[in-house]
């Protein structure tokens, strides 16, 4: 049976307690269209309950992960967890940040790009995870996701070469 090992998650608002069930949202005789694949994709839910350029928090498998759905259609996963000093940075801002400039100089960019940890104000570039403007080698975990008959679609599989 094609795609019977795609979790589908459906659970309680506010997205601490979640069942877990065999996916029918595809005909399983069938093979799944996806670049993602089967086996580590997790449906979190429908894509309208998702708030658009705010982040939600979600269980997927064992991780806190925050979703954010974008009004073109994009969707950007990260874990909810900064690397800094293990804080929960999806409850911090999504907000811009100030762009490099001349001395005496301040201009504000990149509005609803920026995550912000409520902790101590480390900033992450929500779609790379790459801190902005800065030669680091720490960064959030992000995840493939996207959306697909109006469900989001997560990948939780290992990390890609280039993460």
């Amino acid at each position: 049976m094609k795609g019977a090992n795609i979790a589908n998650m459906s659970g309680q608002e506010t997205g601490h307690v979640w069942t877990f069930s065999v996916s029918s949202t595809f005909n399983r005789d069938e093979p799944f269209q996806s670049d993602m694949t089967a086996s580590t994709l997790v449906n979190i839910g429908a894509a309208e309950t998702f708030p658009v350029n705010g982040v939600r928090i979600v269980m997927a498998g064992k991780r806190e992960i925050g979703v954010v759905r974008r009004p073109d259609g994009q969707v950007e996963a990260v874990r909810n967890w900064c690397p800094h000093k293990g804080a929960p940075i999806c409850k911090g801002q999504l907000t811009g940040t100030a762009l490099p400039g001349a001395p005496g100089t301040l201009t504000w960019g990149r509005d609803g790009e920026i995550l912000r940890c409520p902790w101590h104000g480390f900033e992450f570039e929500m779609a790379t995870g790459a801190r902005p403007f800065v030669e680091s080698r720490m960064r959030l975990r992000v995840y493939p996701a996207k959306i697909e008959n109006g469900e989001i679609w997560v990948d939780l599989g290992p990390r890609t070469a280039k993460e």
